[in-house]
């Protein structure tokens, strides 16, 4: 039990061992693509592993999909999941009390950290697979920001939206005011393209030098910045939103 628990203080601090070897530590992002008894030898005490996604709105639903799956055959890594080490990650999964031959009960599911606090994953997973499901299709912006504002919200899921600060704030996470995207740039200023209506990448390219450098707070040098920034953008040059969803 002690190598369990030195096992998992490990995993806490990002670096894994394997006790048994004596080999070099891996650390959790190399543990991706490599079988259980590289983790901790022939151990009879872990069964497999289960894939915990990271509960996040920025996960990709192809990782949330995974989560809490378990994979059982030790001798061969798991399937690869993961793009970036922060999506998620495969753990080892400990037997029960039961199956070590001790009559006791399993403590009850723990909370998961989220980018909304501690939550229960038996709630907030399905929110967060419903709003990916949304956000990840092959429409238009518009067609799927009406989408999000007429999801269904259960009972369930009213205190995963306030906590996001409500709809309105998860559809600007993922699709942002174009003027609200312009690096360094104030909210005077970004508030002032709006009222002149300059608010797409288009609209802000053609418009005179002398309008922009009318505005107060952008010099020459904003000015030229503003330009570049405008030239970068390369699809939905006519939107006033960016598409900032990654798959």
């Amino acid at each position: 039990m002690k190598q369990i628990i030195s096992l998992f203080r490990n995993l806490f601090t990002n670096e894994v061992s394997n006790p048994q070897t004596e080999t070099r530590g891996f650390t959790i992002g190399e543990l991706q693509n490599k079988p259980l008894p590289e983790l901790c030898g022939d151990d009879d005490l872990i069964t497999g592993f289960e894939f915990n996604a990271t509960m996040q709105l920025r996960t990709p639903l192809r990782v949330l999909e995974w989560h809490g799956k378990t994979y059982s055959d030790k001798r061969n890594k798991p399937p690869h999941i993961v793009k970036e080490m922060w999506e998620g990650c495969w753990a080892p999964q400990i037997k029960t009390w039961r199956e070590l031959g001790i009559d006791i009960d399993e403590p009850p599911d723990d909370t998961m950290a989220s980018d909304i606090g501690y939550v229960s994953d038996s709630e907030y997973l399905p929110f967060l697979i419903a709003v990916r499901k949304i956000v990840e299709q092959p429409a238009s912006i518009e067609s799927r920001i009406v989408q999000l504002r007429n999801m269904p919200i259960p009972k369930e899921w009213e205190g995963c939206v306030s906590l996001h600060g409500g709809l309105g704030k998860i559809i600007d996470y993922f699709f942002p005011l174009f003027v609200h995207t312009i690096p360094k740039t104030s909210a005077a200023i970004a508030g002032e393209l709006l009222r002149l209506k300059l608010d797409t990448p288009n609209l802000i390219a053609s418009t005179p030098d002398a309008t922009l450098l009318g505005i107060k707070g952008i010099g020459q040098a904003k000015l030229n910045s503003l330009r570049d920034y405008c030239a970068s953008i390369e699809s939905d040059k006519d939107s006033i939103r960016l598409d900032k969803v990654r798959k």
